[in-house]
């Protein structure tokens, strides 16, 4: 008896149509996991610039987070500290390098600081970002240094970071309270929203398609889940800390002012509209590190003139 091929039902052009749209989801997984990939492996800048071209003497550290990863930085000891210690932390695709511009500015103030590497930058250990979920384990190691230096006798510490070092600063000073301020620019809740308001899609596509493509390629990379690692609850909870929130003003950076209302009372939120882009004029600097120098003074005074009420806007 002879077979008869069963022919199918389904029609020539819905098959076609049905290889197209495989073919289209393959092409856009495929774009959103190089893109995000990229993020994730920023290239190292590479240090342009050290202390001592600005004729200031630093010792070269090396800092060993709990996961193992090495974490380079720069100490600028000052006799006039009054124990009294900053820790400058850069963000994304940034170095230690970057922040000589202001931090020899505050160190002219008497401060001590640290300024370090996260990991996958400048001179640390890695090539990877985890935008602050592991970098937290960075500033943990640095502030437990900073306490148990005997040359610095630490007895309160502020934190400037930027982005991803402002999100992984809240996640770490949990169980730091030498920690008093914190200088926060341009900070985020949670990776995946920073992700979804920085990505730049060279076609169109549904926001909830792209955040299922965002977060399906984050879990992947990261190897966690990035919503369970979110500020708003952390930041709610936070109290004997002050908190400076400054915000450029751009669309991708609303959500600051969102942590900043779930903030405790000792907070203040700055706008600005240029600070945190490439291009700079050296005006938005100098604006930029006047605003510093004056929340230094009335959130982390070296010297105790006057009680300072936070400002709460």
């Amino acid at each position: 008896m002879k077979l008869k091929k069963r022919r199918s039902n389904i029609p020539f052009y819905l098959k076609l149509l049905l290889i197209l749209l495989l073919v289209a989801a393959v092409g856009v997984e495929a774009f959103f996991y190089l893109y995000i990939r990229s993020m994730f492996y920023p290239t190292k800048k590479s240090i342009n610039i050290t202390p001592s071209m600005l004729l200031l003497e630093s010792i070269t550290v090396e800092i060993v987070a709990q996961d193992g990863v090495k974490v380079s930085g720069w100490l600028l000891l000052n006799k006039n500290s009054k124990n009294k210690v900053i820790l400058m932390v850069p963000g994304y695709n940034a170095n230690k390098a970057d922040l000589l511009n202001l931090g020899s500015k505050l160190y002219a103030l008497g401060y001590s600081l640290l300024l370090i590497d996260l990991r996958g930058h400048g001179e640390s250990d890695g090539d990877k970002s985890y935008m602050g979920i592991k970098e937290k384990d960075d500033i943990v190691a640095s502030l437990t240094y900073i306490m148990n230096d005997n040359r610095l006798k630490a007895n309160s510490v502020a934190i400037w970071a930027d982005n991803v070092s402002a999100y992984a600063a809240v996640l770490a000073v949990e169980r730091f309270p030498q920690v008093k301020l914190l200088l926060l620019n341009n900070i985020y809740p949670n990776p995946l929203l920073y992700l979804r308001k920085n990505i730049r899609l060279p076609f169109s596509v549904p926001e909830r398609i792209s955040d299922f493509f965002i977060f399906q390629n984050v879990k992947f990379i990261l190897g966690l889940n990035p919503e369970e690692y979110d500020l708003n609850s952390v930041l709610s909870g936070m109290k004997g800390r002050s908190l400076v929130f400054f915000q450029t003003k751009l669309p991708e950076f609303d959500y600051v002012k969102e942590l900043y209302q779930v903030s405790p009372e000792r907070k203040e939120l700055i706008q600005m509209d240029r600070v945190g882009t490439e291009a700079l004029r050296a005006s938005d600097w100098e604006m930029y590190n006047e605003i510093m120098k004056e929340k230094l003074s009335m959130y982390f005074p070296l010297h105790e003139t006057s009680s300072i009420v936070p400002l709460d806007e």
